[in-house]
């Protein structure tokens, strides 16, 4: 025997055409590091990969000296089975490593979906109909056949109600040899799911057996010690991590053709507790009989297949899984409601009453990972503003930084589903703020989702009606939420003249949309020159990846003259100089209005403040006649704009646009009045190409324009001002936010509260494939 006739097709994808997966293209390349080390040629792999990030996986197989093949539809992958595999020669080993999204049909077909899958063509392959095709006679040499198959087997007509059915391809039908025997591993039984926490945990269970086992390429893998490891690993798991992500099971077709569950995670044992006898009472005297009983508990049997329920379960084995099995009583209720049983309402609040783990059925939280997947890019910053919008109450704990989108949206999701507000699960309320974010169908997905699960729960539609309206007031008036934040605080001194300030003190923020304010690179001290404050926003922005994001310079009421929209820096080793308020939105934020946050209102109207305003005194009184007024827009020749505009600032207008050098009024059609948040949102091209040419063309633009803006969702430092020290009380300050270090502190060793980098991959959630 020798491995120098073994072959592989390997495939890791990642990337579909709505959906997301990650892990398995770093499993994949694993795997093949692993034949390499056997001694397995390279040009015998075949490797296919659809990464959510090409460039690593490209250089790695580089290395490795294997081809990379990038996957992108059903046909590539076929085109590898039917075309790509050399004739075996006798004695060799054809291993199949598979890992991505996958379901079971009917009649127990495996299927997996291919990278050019959608939403309305979820384009497959019949993994039953492949191993059948690879018996085929121009194969002969490959008797021995290894199939490593990471990949769910949800049942396809739980998840897809009213879906389109998969477009399945089928291989032509072979002329089979007989004697070929093939060993199938699949990380889950037919109808489960298989985790996935960034990397396949099935995949590296049996990877990690590969690596540490003899690789001996003059001996066959032992399989037979890799399905034992299987088992003690896995029951191991599920003592020293107990988790509803764990799988139920590993399930394997031996070479002989035999099959066998390995792995069943075991039932705990209720305690022996007044409250579990309370419990186990109430639910026996609360049950159906007869038939109906059989039903709902083979509907349990089926959504918790790690209960260990069978379809003539005795009350008492129903009472155990109910209490303890996650979402066991979340799906025993959901076959209640299904069948309009006057039950479901009280087994619902039994249910709250004592807390039990897992808020939505199996089928709930599948579906809802389902419609997750298919979001387009969306940040944590995004998760998070939503998070916040819905739940001000909720603070989401950091998971870890190595973690993905994926990941931390998978830890918010089951955080959010432990909150309960009675009948009203807040993880639904978060859905709707979810939805006014997303681009349909996945919006409207989310939505029917979400009805559903409070319905089932014994809410009113009335209620979800009222969240979804919130949700959309909150998305209208927050366009700028896809944007991240550098938050700049200037400090020129007392009785300084902060046109002509030749530096300031001096500390900047990164807020990638969560509201948590991040120390930047060096800074928190004093003495920086407008060069150096340019530099260190151009520093921070680094760090955002290809978002623009709005710069927020935040002075004091006298700082509204500063010319920011003058300010460039040549960065070290750039030929290109960095323009403030031209590379940036930029815009001015005062510390004036932080004592009168209780003043701003809903955004509907603008006030203009024209020559006619010029004494201050009228200014007040016309910014007081109209209460649904919010926005000012300053008008008037350059001696009173300042203070019309401090003015407005301190009265809790949220933004004034307003103009520091021309001798008089702007012409009337130069600008509309602005909806703040829009201009928060994009820098309007109006002043941003004014600001461009005033730059080329000094004499020809002499205004300078600068949009003064305040809104209370957006947090203030907690420093407000450089030169203040921090209190008894600010130590007692909100989780997520930032302090100013002391004025000599070095800044590299400053405590950060969130990643400076955006979560930019979509969240596909799910503890599945």
């Amino acid at each position: 025997m020798t491995t120098q006739h073994d072959h592989a097709v390997v495939v890791g994808l990642e990337q579909y055409g709505v959906w997301q997966l990650p892990g398995p293209a770093a499993d994949a390349l694993r795997f093949t590091e692993w034949l390499l080390r056997r001694r397995v040629p390279a040009e015998n792999i075949r490797l296919w990969l659809a990464p959510l990030d090409g460039d690593s996986p490209r250089a790695r197989a580089k290395t490795l000296g294997v081809r990379y093949n990038e996957a992108a539809s059903r046909d590539q992958l076929m085109d590898v089975f039917r075309d790509g595999l050399k004739p075996g020669e006798d004695g060799g080993t054809l291993y199949v490593f598979w890992g991505g999204h996958g379901v079971m049909a009917r009649k127990d077909q495996r299927l997996l979906y291919c990278p050019n899958s959608t939403w309305e063509d979820r384009r497959c392959l019949n993994l039953t109909n492949l191993r059948e095709y690879l018996t085929r006679h121009e194969l002969a040499g490959y008797r021995r056949q290894v199939f490593i198959i990471d990949s769910c087997a949800t049942y396809y007509e739980r998840l897809n109600n009213g879906d389109p059915d998969p477009a399945v391809a089928y291989f032509p039908e072979p002329q089979r040899i007989p004697g070929v025997e093939q060993f199938m591993l699949y990380a889950t039984r037919a109808g489960e799911a298989a985790d996935n926490p960034g990397k396949g945990l099935f995949s590296s269970a049996v990877l990690d057996h590969l690596e540490s086992t003899a690789t001996d390429p003059g001996r066959n893998v032992d399989l037979s010690a890799l399905t034992r490891h299987l088992t003690s690993h896995f029951q191991q798991l599920a003592v020293d991590k107990p988790s509803v992500a764990l799988p139920t099971s590993v399930h394997v077709r031996h070479l002989g053709g035999n099959e066998d569950q390995l792995y069943h995670a075991p039932l705990p044992t209720p305690p022996a507790t007044p409250d579990f006898r309370d419990f186990a009472l109430t639910v026996r005297t609360a049950l159906p009989s007869g038939e109906d009983l059989a039903r709902h508990t083979r509907h349990l049997a089926v959504e918790c297949p790690a209960a260990g329920i069978q379809g003539l379960a005795t009350v008492e084995e129903v009472a155990r899984a109910l209490y303890i099995q996650p979402r066991a009583m979340a799906a025993f209720t959901e076959s209640l409601h299904r069948a309009n049983s006057p039950d479901a309402n009280r087994f619902q609040e039994l249910s709250a009453a004592r807390n039990l783990p897992g808020l939505l059925s199996p089928l709930e939280y599948e579906q809802l990972l389902q419609i997750l997947r298919g979001l387009p890019e969306l940040s944590g910053a995004e998760v998070l503003a939503c998070v916040q919008a819905a739940l001000a109450w909720v603070l989401l704990p950091d998971p870890p930084a190595e973690e993905d989108s994926y990941q931390r949206l998978v830890a918010w999701v089951r955080e959010l589903e432990t909150r309960r507000l009675g009948k009203h699960p807040p993880l639904v309320h978060f859905t709707e703020f979810l939805a006014a974010v997303a681009p349909e169908p996945s919006a409207q997905a989310l939505r029917a989702w979400g009805l559903a699960t409070v319905l089932r729960l014994g809410g009113s539609a009335n209620v979800v009606g009222t969240w979804r309206e919130e949700a959309q007031q909150w998305a209208e008036t927050r366009p700028g939420l896809r944007r991240g934040r550098v938050v700049v605080a200037l400090d020129a001194g007392a009785g300084a003249d902060w046109e002509n300030a030749e530096s300031y003190i001096c500390a900047v923020w990164a807020d990638v949309g969560d509201g948590r304010l991040v120390p930047g690179p060096s800074s928190g001290g004093e003495g920086y020159t407008a060069e150096q404050v340019t530099r260190l926003v151009a520093e921070t922005t680094v760090a955002f990846e290809g978002i623009d994001p709005v710069v927020e310079v935040i002075v004091p009421p006298e700082g509204l003259a500063v010319p920011v929209d003058t300010w460039r820096s040549n960065l070290p080793g750039r030929r290109t100089p960095k323009l403030l308020a031209v590379d940036h939105p930029v815009v001015l934020r005062c510390t004036a209005t932080a004592s009168h946050q209780g003043h701003q209102r809903t955004l509907r109207k603008a006030v203009i403040l024209g020559d006619q305003h010029r004494d201050t005194t009228t200014a007040h009184g016309a910014l007081q006649i109209d209460p649904d007024a919010t926005l000012v827009l300053i008008n008037t020749e350059q001696s009173c704009r300042f203070d019309l505009a401090w003015l407005a600032v301190e009265l809790g207008f949220r933004v004034v646009l307003w103009e520091r050098e021309l001798p008089g009024p702007l012409p009337a059609d130069f600008y509309r009045p602005l909806q703040p948040l829009d201009a928060l949102g994009v820098l309007p091209d109006r002043v941003r190409a004014y600001r461009a040419n005033a730059l080329v063309y000094p004499a020809a633009y002499p205004g300078r324009f600068s949009l003064v803006y305040d809104d209370p969702d957006l947090p203030l430092p907690s420093v407000l001002t450089l030169t203040q020290e921090t209190t008894a009380d600010d130590e007692r300050r909100e989780p997520g936010l930032a302090y100013l270090p002391e004025r000599n502190q070095p800044t590299d060793s400053l405590p950060r509260t969130a990643s400076l980098a955006p979560v930019r991959h979509p969240p596909p959630l799910a503890g599945s494939s």
